[in-house]
């Protein structure tokens, strides 16, 4: 039996991950230009390091450009049992600096048109609220400090954000890896939703809408009643 070797980038095998499903593949040539990566050297430690890792580059023990490995370094990588370990951290290392680096791609017009692909099939989910009549969902974050939270769900038609549903993968990526700006831009750079009126639930009794000022009074007179109601039992 002849089997054929197939090569498969570290890219392409870590956007395959059934967790990273929700990401695309950023280009080599975008991770290559040190102007997309500036201000990433001091989100993560042994940086050339991950970006080796990355790039499938051969790492060079003797590279004297990296800050971060020095001879002591190279004394505890001869322990097997603390290579493994370092191994497994650095690949931890290499996701993370993958996602802030993929964060920034998204936001170029090739990564946006790729997100696009991803929006159109639904992966993200659609708007829990009626009113949305299943508007899909954009993913976001409130931070772009790696392991601060997950990424959140945006929906151009409503403008509100939704925590994902306790069993979703995204709960499994950081919300880094998507950024705060990146839903808002997509809406707008592809026009989403901006046409269609937002619809709120509208409190109504017996086919009456409830007047604001009447609801007011209505609580006020409810928490009156409830503290003579205190008053009297003590």
């Amino acid at each position: 039996m002849i089997y054929e070797y197939i090569y498969v980038s570290w890219i392409e095998w870590f956007c395959q991950l059934k967790q990273n499903l929700f990401l695309v593949e950023v280009d080599e040539d975008f991770i290559r230009d040190e102007f997309n990566l500036i201000g990433l050297q001091t989100k993560v430690p042994h940086f050339k390091k991950l970006l080796k890792i990355i790039l499938d580059e051969d790492d060079d023990d003797d590279d004297d450009d990296d800050d971060d490995y020095d001879d002591e370094d190279d004394e505890i990588n001869r322990d097997s049992e603390e290579m493994y370990k370092n191994k497994d951290m650095h690949e931890q290392n290499a996701a993370c600096l993958y996602g802030l680096i993929h964060s920034r791609f998204i936001l170029t017009s090739k990564g946006l048109a790729l997100m696009r692909e991803k929006y159109k099939s639904g992966i993200y989910g659609t708007c829990p609220s009626i009113y949305c009549e299943n508007a899909k969902l954009l993913p976001t974050a409130i931070s772009e400090i790696p392991k601060f939270l997950s990424p959140l769900l945006y929906c151009p038609r409503c403008c509100e954000t939704y925590y994902p549903s306790k069993n979703s993968l995204l709960n499994q990526l950081d919300g880094c890896y998507f950024g705060t700006s990146f839903a808002s831009f997509f809406a707008l750079s592809f026009n989403i939703a901006s046409d269609k009126k937002k619809v709120y639930y509208t409190p109504q009794i017996c086919g009456f809408t409830i007047n604001r000022n009447i609801r007011e009074t209505l609580y006020m007179d409810v928490n009156k009643d409830n503290t003579e109601s205190s008053e009297e039992c003590q």
